[in-house]
């Protein structure tokens, strides 16, 4: 896979030095606090079969974001949403109509990633950029530092000093700064711009 987070921004060494941390700590230091405080700062959302391209853009945003079961019902996928404590992202109106949708669910238009990511940061006060590509975009897991193994997996074209290597824990892959990365990037960039008014005249 050729995406990694990018290694500039206070913002990005902070959360590196979180998830390494996490997998340290023992649950009664206090740290825990400031990242349960992180963590639970950003909305974390479920989205259904049909948002599966936007669900892997929002892990891409480093937001935690799980994909509905193809196979689970809408009552099904709805008390996911619930036990999890998550909003379930939808294109399908019939999932809204349901009673325990109030106040959990939110219908998004169907197709365009950029009007889908309009009505988000419209809702939600999104920030696209300071927590990028520290989740897998897979399986949302997220991304820890890659051993000097895991190195060899990438292409030796793409192995550039400056370019950190990171590694999901969960299904072993190796995200760095290729092509891939630069249009995802691109996109969250224009969401980001999109939401605060940047560049606009």
């Amino acid at each position: 896979m050729d995406i990694t987070p990018t290694a500039s921004g206070n913002n990005h060494n902070f959360l590196d030095i979180v998830l390494l941390l996490l997998c340290k700590i023992k649950v009664n230091n206090p740290l825990l606090i400031i990242i349960d405080s992180l963590m639970e700062s950003a909305p974390r959302f479920l989205c259904d079969v049909m948002l599966a391209r936007l669900a892997r853009y929002l892990r891409a945003a480093g937001l935690d974001t799980t994909l509905a079961i193809e196979s689970a019902t809408d009552a099904e996928t709805l008390r996911e949403a619930i036990d999890e404590g998550r909003w379930l992202l939808t294109a399908d109106r019939k999932i809204t109509e349901h009673k325990a949708a109030k106040g959990r669910v939110i219908q998004l238009p169907f197709g365009s990633l950029d009007l889908q990511a309009a009505v988000l940061s419209g809702q939600f006060d999104i920030d696209w950029l300071s927590h990028a590509f520290t989740r897998c975009l897979i399986d949302n897991t997220p991304l820890q530092h890659a051993t000097p193994e895991h190195a060899q997996q990438v292409p030796e074209d793409a192995r550039q000093p400056e370019g950190e290597l990171l590694v999901c824990s969960a299904c072993n892959r190796v995200y760095w700064r290729g092509s891939h990365f630069k249009r995802m990037l691109k996109k969250l960039e224009s969401w980001q711009e999109a939401a605060t008014g940047t560049g606009r005249t």
